[in-house]
């Protein structure tokens, strides 16, 4: 079985939280067998995971594709002739994208939440970061985006087996958001990633549901 996952920091995992374990690298440790890359980045947005689900299709093949939809209003932005393949890392049957490299300075990754760093904040020291992020925040409007967020969900819909949301439903698109079923007992920090044993839960419901 080869399967390929999508999605943000809830499906890659963050070293803070139990050194990164996370749900695709339950499912691999489970399942040596198999092979699974993990094409999730933290902080990266719905349309960027929809990017690298479309680039993927056109050079791989897989069994199953399993898709963690991010929450709305990220921007992520990135030089055409980067490829993000160079900043995979492998252990095992396990592949996913390295964040110990300089990954987030060819893929900027920008949430709402960062908006409220100031401008000193190491976060921003990439040329240009703050001010285009705080000019796309001021102007763009959030009703189109939350019609964009759901095209995109129509179009990931019909190319993956599994689509999912990790903690809420904010545009209605209708999809099990796993916070809505199991609650906050996994939580383990205030961006609400889940630790070790609720990864492993997460991945034998991912499982379930394929």
């Amino acid at each position: 079985m080869k399967i390929a996952t999508f999605g943000c920091s809830w499906s890659q995992g963050l070293e803070t939280v139990d050194d990164g374990y996370c749900w695709p690298l339950a499912i691999a440790q489970a399942n040596p067998e198999w092979e699974i890359d993990n094409f999730a980045l933290a902080g990266s947005s719905f349309s960027f995971q929809t990017y690298l689900l479309d680039d993927v299709l056109n050079k791989n093949q897989y069994d199953k594709i399993i898709f963690q939809i991010t929450s709305p209003f990220r921007l992520t932005y990135f030089n055409d002739q980067i490829d993000y393949g160079k900043y995979f890392k492998t252990i095992n049957n396990y592949r996913y994208l390295d964040c110990s490299t300089d990954i987030y300075r060819n893929f900027i990754c920008i949430t709402p939440g960062h908006m409220s760093l100031n401008k000193q904040d190491s976060f921003w020291q990439y040329p240009d970061k703050y001010d285009f992020a705080k000019l796309h925040y001021k102007y763009t409007n959030k009703q189109i985006s939350k019609i964009e967020y759901k095209a995109l969900f129509d179009y990931v819909k019909s190319k993956t087996d599994f689509v999912f949301l990790h903690n809420e439903d904010v545009c209605g698109i209708g999809v099990p958001v796993l916070m809505d079923i199991v609650g906050d007992k996994f939580v383990a920090d205030e961006g609400e990633h889940f630790n070790a044993k609720g990864s492993q839960w997460v991945a034998n419901w991912v499982l379930d549901n394929l």
